[in-house]
């Protein structure tokens, strides 16, 4: 009798190929459980502050909270039903400018696709909606709750997900590979800190990273990271980086002409772009020892964040300067001033056509730097401090092409501007040669949507 049970009962039990698909049904419930319990505390403290900002930006946070709860509006949902879906996630404005510079790429090879972009902050969200067209539709990501996450899903139906660079969101991902949808990073890259935070929780995320299908690293140092994160090598590839497809727009607009703004065909304009708190009060004390030896200097000062301007144009009146924001200069243009402060956002790469050299903001601060290659394309010295991790191998290429130079200090700028003041000839150079190096680096974009493209039919060929 005891025979017979122990035959029925095996015969009852499911096989390997089901025990593995239930063990993986599993780990992935247990997993997105873990993520949404840890998101509570997280979600709680952070809500007022995503709100303010968002007030502060000028977005409705109505638009913003519903969509990121995973409710949206008929109408948006109207233009993209029964469409064949790519979302494309980016986190902010960098990453905004970057999904938009690849879906030039994609529309060059014809890709079949509705493109759907989503952001994390209001500031990127703004560029996105600016890209809006026929085939582009701008969404809020979901909170990354697997509710959340399901219910955006549920609603946009996508064919496969693109996360720009390090937008690696756990149940963004596990909820999207549950439905088959193939999930790749782009223009990928990942600093030694990141690995090392990863490494810390690998235990947590080592099912994440596996289903990651496709990596298009930056460069090789940032594949070699993603390996070590335990993504398969056969699904890591080094792509080049997007950001030097950025091209110079081929007609600047009127008001970024340099008569519009009040700048006169001799003057010499130093732009500092993406500054963070600390850099503006040294870069006024640089620009007041210049204006000693060069009276008609002027200085356009871009904050990071727009909701700075305030602040950043109290520091300039404190210091004695005349200063102006943008958006009142485009009203009173012949109004006369020492300092502008850029108060809009997704305008610093045509402010640029203003500059004779630039400095690169958030590399004298521990921040790592900004992008060095908008300023680079109008054929501009970049200027940097020492800090530019998250851009170090750009502005090692830069540097060794003769296009850029750190300056650690106010002195070593203070010195270096007035090399390019007394010596005109010296700032075209350099200008030049960062120009042609963006233009030697060009063409990842087109590399990094064909080889989506190949990806997406290798899935839909595997399906069949």
């Amino acid at each position: 009798m005891c025979g017979v049970f122990r035959i029925r009962l095996r015969r009852c039990s499911p096989s390997p190929r089901a025990q593995t698909f239930l063990r993986k049904i599993w780990i992935r419930l247990v997993l997105s459980l873990l993520f949404d319990f840890l998101y509570l505390l997280p979600a709680l403290v952070y809500a007022p502050v995503f709100f303010l900002k968002s007030r502060r930006v000028g977005e409705n946070p109505a638009t913003l909270f519903s969509e990121r709860w995973g409710i949206y509006a008929s109408e948006k949902l109207a233009k993209i039903s029964g469409k064949k879906i790519l979302w494309i996630h980016a986190v902010s404005v960098g990453e905004t400018m970057v999904a938009r510079r690849w879906i030039e790429s994609l529309r060059e090879i014809k890709a079949p696709f509705h493109f759907v972009l989503t952001t994390v902050t209001p500031t990127g969200q703004k560029l996105a909606r600016q890209a809006e067209a026929e085939d582009l539709t701008a969404f809020y990501v979901p909170f990354d709750f697997s509710w959340c996450v399901n219910a955006f899903l549920q609603a946009v139906k996508p064919a496969a997900l693109a996360l720009v660079e390090t937008e690696i969101w756990p149940n963004l991902i596990l909820q999207s590979a549950a439905k088959n949808i193939p999930v790749c990073l782009i223009n990928a890259r990942l600093s030694e800190k990141s690995l090392r935070g990863y490494s810390r929780i690998r235990v947590l995320f080592q099912n994440v990273f596996s289903k990651i299908q496709l990596v298009l690293a930056q460069e090789e140092s940032d594949a070699r990271r993603f390996c070590d994160l335990g993504i398969a090598e056969n699904r890591v590839l080094v792509m080049g980086n997007i950001k030097f497809d950025t091209a110079a727009p081929s007609v600047v607009p009127e008001a970024f002409h340099r008569n519009r703004v009040g700048i006169a065909e001799n003057d010499s304009v130093l732009v500092a772009g993406s500054t963070h708190p600390g850099e503006e009060e040294s870069l006024l004390r640089v620009f007041l020892r210049l204006r000693r030896n060069h009276s008609k200097l002027r200085m356009i000062l871009a904050p990071r964040h727009v909701e700075r301007t305030e602040e950043v144009a109290m520091i300039c009146a404190k210091a004695q300067f005349k200063t102006v924001l943008f958006t009142d200069v485009q009203i009173k243009a012949s109004e006369a001033w020492d300092v502008m402060v850029i108060d809009q956002i997704g305008v610093l790469k045509n402010v640029y056509a203003l500059a004779n050299f630039v400095f690169m903001g958030g590399s004298w601060i521990k921040h790592g730097g900004q992008n060095p290659i908008e300023p680079a394309v109008f054929d501009l010295p970049v200027l940097h401090g020492p800090h530019v991790f998250n851009f170090k191998q750009i502005y090692a290429i830069f540097g060794e092409a003769g296009g850029a130079y750190c300056v650690a200090d106010e002195e070593s700028c203070f010195q270096r501007v007035e090399a390019f003041l007394n010596q005109p000839e010296l700032a075209f150079k350099t200008g030049q040669r960062a120009g042609e190096t963006v233009k030697k680096y060009r063409g990842a974009g087109l590399k990094q949507a064909q080889r989506i493209m190949e990806l997406i039919q290798d899935q839909k060929g595997s399906a069949q």
